[in-house]
């Protein structure tokens, strides 16, 4: 399938237009009704958590008798039909209580269940039978939810009917309204950060039933997916796709972007290996600091703003930096008509999609190894690079100086620990919300166990401590930073972050699709949120123009005058 990057924009389009024909509005009332009460049975009745009912094939089985209703009292006969499918296979006697345990005085909020007595979509009978579940409830154990071992976020992966490789990549309306009904529900009742989604969780239910039940084809319907997840704000909501190789290109232009002052710049380039990144940007007739103005004859600025609607991010940051990947890609072998300004002339180019990734840009050209030792004898640390296995000789290497820069540009590799016990002695740093798996919507805060980094015992390094961060911080990232900057005198310099920390967890849609999102709510040990807004910047540093077009990296000349100077 060949689909170069203008045709896909053009795909966009469609998929945009395509919604333009609002589903009746009783239809799509009597369709929530149907998902809400759905996903409320299938967390709170003992029957359908405990797997006696085939819960989605429930659901499937009564779309048609929903999709048909034409009044409420219609929708909700149906709603009474479902209630009961559920309530005849229970076993009171056979009903297991959850053996989770946590500290009732740790709750930060509840379930919020008021819809139940929504009027405009329930009858009185119908609100009264979901009380009934509401008010009976006794935690169990779930069929469609457990916690990952360890940090305890929600593992809802188990919850894969339809979802596999022998799955139709687009599903029957139905089976799309479930898909619709799944995220939804997990969202509602084990996301820890639902609270900041910006608009009620009600409206993207409603909103987005005629999108998902007017999907024409296979790569609406991963449009649709992609939108969906773009409403949680999080950095960590990736989508995967059999198909996103074919609608989006599985290769790669050669060049790295950046998103500055409104300007698309060129900031390096990928390559296999070193020679080939020095050969690359030239052989283009390109350098760092052009200005990406048109691909395949479309204006950039124009490319940005449609690919915002299926690009998710948790904040301005993370989206711009996911739209320059999406921006290059591409299927492999095809060709694509470039136009750059270099600041003197606008010109074309010719440029060829590969799948060779391995990035490279000004800072890895100047500092490739795990540690460096800089001019002014300023310790330097590549946290994307620095292994566990060499933390001790890298801090023997640096204990004597008198500052040292983590960069944390990056992802780094689990380091974080064995360098805090060089740097402090135990202190606490973060604590989590957390979802509570047997009481849903439940949210407790660890904060009476907080995490701890560093050791009692050795020496520590007594210089300064010099942090780089920007809009690659994710994640693993975030955290490592969170635990470097316990040392009081640590001074972070860079951009805001992509904010989003804590695991990830899995959701798995019909059609093969897998989408997550964050499952922990990460805090500072003072309180602070990192989510959406990342973490803690002392002093704020974005690259120029000017300076990429010099080859300099000025974040990292703002950290060895401060290490040099302390301010």
């Amino acid at each position: 399938m060949k689909r170069s990057l203008s045709i896909t924009l053009v795909a966009l389009l469609a998929a945009t237009c395509a919604y333009s024909q609002p589903q009746d509005s009783q239809s799509v009332r009597n369709i929530a009704a149907f998902c809400k009460c759905w996903g409320f049975l299938k967390y709170y009745h003992p029957a359908v958590a405990d797997g006696k009912v085939l819960w989605d094939e429930q659901f499937v089985k009564t779309y048609d008798r929903i999709r048909s209703a034409r009044t409420r009292k219609e929708c909700n006969d149906v709603l009474i039909s479902l209630y009961k499918s559920a309530e005849s296979a229970r076993d009171v006697w056979a009903d297991q209580p959850s053996v989770e345990e946590f500290d009732s005085s740790a709750v930060v909020s509840k379930p919020d269940l008021s819809w139940i007595f929504d009027t405009t979509l329930f009858t009185p009978e119908v609100t009264t039978l979901m009380r009934n579940v509401k008010e009976a409830f006794r935690p169990l154990a779930n069929r469609y939810v457990t916690a990952y071992r360890g940090a305890m976020n929600p593992d809802v992966s188990i919850d894969d009917k339809y979802f596999g490789p022998s799955e139709p990549l687009y599903p029957t309306e139905a089976i799309r309204i479930l898909a619709l009904a799944r995220y939804w529900n997990i969202i509602q009742y084990y996301d820890p950060n639902r609270a900041l989604i910006g608009r009620p969780w009600d409206s993207v239910l409603f909103d987005y039933i005629p999108r998902f039940s007017q999907a024409q084809d296979s790569i609406q319907y991963l449009y649709t997916v992609l939108q969906l997840r773009g409403e949680l704000h999080d950095s960590h909501a990736f989508v995967r796709s059999p198909i996103d190789k074919y609608v989006f290109g599985d290769g790669y232009l050669p060049i790295r972007l950046m998103y500055l002052n409104s300007q698309t710049v060129i900031v390096g380039s990928f390559g296999s290996s070193m020679a080939r990144f020095d050969s690359s940007l030239a052989s283009l007739g390109l350098h760092r600091g052009d200005l990406l103005m048109k691909i395949g004859g479309v204006n950039v600025a124009e490319l940005r703003e449609r690919l915002r609607h299926y690009v998710g991010g948790s904040n301005e940051a993370a989206i711009e930096r996911d739209i320059n990947n999406y921006l290059l890609r591409g299927k492999v072998g095809d060709s694509i008509r470039l136009t750059i300004d270099n600041g003197e002339k606008e010109f074309e180019v010719t440029a060829h999609y590969q799948t060779e990734l391995r990035a490279s840009d000004v800072r890895t050209n100047l500092l490739s190894n795990e540690w460096s030792i800089l001019q002014g004898n300023i310790g330097y640390v590549d946290m994307g690079q620095l292994e566990r296995r060499n933390v001790r000789t890298m801090m023997k290497s640096l204990m004597s100086l008198p500052a040292i820069i983590f960069d944390v540009r990056n992802y780094p590799r689990g380091t974080m620990y064995d360098i805090m016990a060089y740097l402090s002695k135990r202190v606490p740093f973060a604590f989590f919300t957390r979802p509570v798996v047997s009481h849903p919507g439940y949210l407790v805060s660890t904060a009476k166990q907080m995490m701890v980094c560093g050791d009692d015992r050795g020496d520590k390094y007594k210089g300064k401590i010099i942090i780089l961060a920007n809009e690659l911080t994710q994640s693993h990232a975030e955290f490592t930073i969170m635990s470097l900057q316990t040392r009081l005198d640590a001074i972070t310099i860079g951009s805001q972050t992509a904010g989003a920390d804590g695991n990830i967890s899995e959701i798995r849609l019909p059609g093969n699709i897998t989408t997550f999102f964050t499952g922990l709510g990460v805090f500072y040990s003072g309180g602070l949120p990192t989510q959406q807004i990342g973490i803690k910047i002392n002093i704020p540093v974005v690259p120029t123009i000017a300076g990429i077009r010099e080859g300099r990296d000025e974040v990292l000349e703002r950290a060895v005058r401060y290490a040099l100077s302390g301010k």
